[in-house]
């Protein structure tokens, strides 16, 4: 094998690994060192590199590329260097290494009591206008509630707003805090069941995207022990 033939081969292999077991990181590249945002930079693949740049092609098609300062001399360094440029392209953008890869359902017992709460609550307001006097639960029922029929009429009228706004609070905490640091693009699939999760039922998918971090920084830590 000629020398160009091994160049080649390496120049393969280091396409092929990137493309297929970092494709994650290689936008991350494209968003610290050209700027892009998270949406510009999805999907990006390498279509070359030399010892001088990396070129990158976006899922629009276009291509762009980041040059090695200093330049590689050799192949062997292309480990080295991807490595430090990932470091300091999560560093820049505040990015964990940990990343949530995919949505978790529910699956513990107060969870599922909250999502039961959330529909109790639901079916009473959308029959709210057939609680009325002569009914079992209007005249039986609520007077067992706090503050009596006027606090019951009060509260059900204002839970939906108060809940709205409160899972879309928990919703932009689950965005900024957990979703955006571990690397789930804004607008993907995974976002969206994310996001609708901590509409629907709010803390719980705060805490469900929590546990598979955790998970996944337990795992990591005891892969370098």
């Amino acid at each position: 094998m000629t020398t160009t033939d091994k160049d080649n081969a390496a120049k393969s292999r280091i396409i092929s690994h990137l493309n297929a077991d970092h494709q994650p990181t290689l936008s991350l590249f494209l968003r610290h060192y050209n700027g892009l945002s998270s949406y510009a930079a999805r999907d990006t693949v390498m279509t070359d590199i030399s010892f001088n740049e990396m070129t990158l092609r976006t899922k629009d098609g276009k291509t762009r590329t980041i040059p090695f300062t200093p330049p590689m001399q050799s192949w062997s360094d292309a480990r080295g260097r991807t490595v430090a440029m990932d470091k300091e392209s999560r560093a820049g953008l505040g990015i964990s290494s940990i990343q949530i890869t995919e949505y978790d359902r529910p699956s513990e017992i107060d969870q599922w009591a909250v999502l039961g709460l959330i529909f109790f609550a639901a079916i009473v307001y959308v029959n709210r206008h057939r609680i009325v006097p002569g009914t079992v639960v209007y005249d039986s029922i609520i007077p067992w509630f706090p503050g009596g029929r006027q606090w019951f009429f009060f509260v059900l009228k204002w839970t939906p707003a108060f809940a709205f706004t409160a899972h879309l609070a928990e919703a932009i905490y689950l965005d900024k805090v957990w979703l955006q640091k571990h690397n789930v693009r804004r607008g993907s699939s995974l976002w969206f069941q994310w996001i609708a999760a901590a509409l629907f039922e709010g803390g719980g998918a705060i805490r469900r995207a929590a546990k598979q971090v955790r998970t996944k920084q337990a795992e990591a830590d005891k892969r370098q022990h």
